[in-house]
């Protein structure tokens, strides 16, 4: 199927490469790629779910990473970004509790 007629080339090709690739997910942001990829059977995220999963790991601290995200053309709605750091702050609510009872 050629994605290209109703697609950004971009999104076009990594749903393509992941359908090739039987990827495991495909980094998509934009909502006609999403529930594209989603129509074809590919699990989805998009940058906020995996810098949401890197926090989780603590690799990164979300907050930062959202700020310098806004510093750059990349847009997301405010409402996104915070229902993501109520859930990492709860998520980090939840290790700090957990860790306190573990000694």
């Amino acid at each position: 199927m050629d994605l290209r007629g109703h697609l950004d080339p971009g999104e076009a090709e990594a749903i393509a490469l992941a359908q090739e690739l039987k990827a495991d997910l495909v980094l998509l942001d934009e909502a006609e790629g999403r529930a594209e990829a989603l129509r074809l059977g590919l699990p989805v995220s998009g940058t906020v779910g995996m810098l949401e999963k890197a926090a989780d790991r603590e690799l990164i601290a979300l907050c930062g990473a959202f700020q310098r995200l806004s510093a750059t053309n990349f847009y997301v709605s405010p409402e996104l970004l915070q229902q993501a750091l109520l859930r990492d702050a709860a998520r980090r609510s939840h290790r700090e509790r957990k860790r306190g009872t573990e000694h």
